[in-house]
């Protein structure tokens, strides 16, 4: 392990340095990146719906079975376009359901703990649970755009502390190894 440390010390600062500059991106372009994200996973899915109908459309040259493929190709093509041309409709449409998701779970932890506030002895706290969920679903559907926004910022901020640490560990390793010596070449 020392020996592959020793030789691709720089590796892991390349790495650091990747995981800075996409932090920095995502950190002061949190809308851009998001789209970018969104795009490239549209075109991930539309690449590999076109795959599938080319090959689906040889086996049908070659008189093999064919049908389902070109169905699943279908099946990627036409959401990857749609996250290609309208990536902050995309965004809205997941954070919309995720929200409307969250404000019926929330509702229903409200009502559950109001049932059952006998059996709890500290309902308080799971009424502000449910609160908070409710509260949580009603920005998402408010303002999903901003709320995917606020993530990538978050994501950025990770990558920011993830990197600078990788930088900093690539050179410690650098330096603790630099006069380090392989046993099996002593020998």
């Amino acid at each position: 392990m020392k020996r592959q440390l020793k030789k691709n010390w720089w590796y892991i600062g390349i790495n650091g340095l990747v995981a800075v500059i996409a932090g920095l991106v995502a950190l002061f372009l949190p809308e851009e990146s998001t789209n970018l994200f969104i795009r490239i996973l549209g075109g991930i899915a539309v690449a590999g719906g076109l795959v599938l109908i080319v090959i689906d459309m040889n086996n049908r040259q070659l008189q093999k079975a064919w049908g389902i493929w070109f169905a699943q190709g279908i099946a990627l093509v036409l959401p990857g376009i749609l996250f290609l041309v309208a990536p902050k409709l995309v965004l809205s449409l997941v954070f919309t359901i995720l929200g409307i998701w969250a404000v019926m779970a929330g509702l229903f932890h409200i009502y559950t703990v109001f049932s059952l506030r006998e059996v709890f002895r500290n309902y308080i706290m799971s009424l502000l649970n449910g609160v908070l969920m409710l509260a949580i679903g009603i920005l998402l559907i408010g303002r999903p755009v901003n709320v995917a926004s606020t993530i990538t910022a978050v994501i950025g901020i990770f990558l920011l502390i993830y990197g600078v640490w990788q930088i900093y560990m690539a050179f410690r390793i650098r330096r603790e190894l630099k006069n380090w010596q392989d046993p099996e070449i002593l020998e």
